[in-house]
């Protein structure tokens, strides 16, 4: 598993050793979304990532918006820059 930093994290037997290095190390999400991929389904439609949008939503969604508003802060930075730049030319 790459969250374990270990390829033995990879193998049945030592599953429950990985996930319990997961919820030490993550959040309590990803660990989630680890075994909601990692069980098998009740249903006989096949998981897709698609799957897990609800469960990460929120924090996708802040992040975006985190770096909307970086971006906007940056480009009005240029502007700046662009402004002085012209006057001085």
């Amino acid at each position: 598993m790459l969250a374990c930093n270990s390829i033995v994290g990879a193998q049945k037997e030592h599953l429950q050793t990985s996930l319990e290095i997961v919820q030490r190390s993550y959040s309590h999400d990803l660990k989630n979304l680890i075994l909601h991929f990692l069980l098998p389904s009740n249903t006989l439609k096949t998981k897709s990532i698609n799957d897990c949008m609800p469960m990460i939503g929120a924090r996708f969604y802040a992040h975006i918006d985190n770096l909307h508003v970086r971006g906007d802060i940056l480009e009005n930075e240029l502007a700046k820059v662009s402004y002085v730049l012209c006057f001085y030319n």
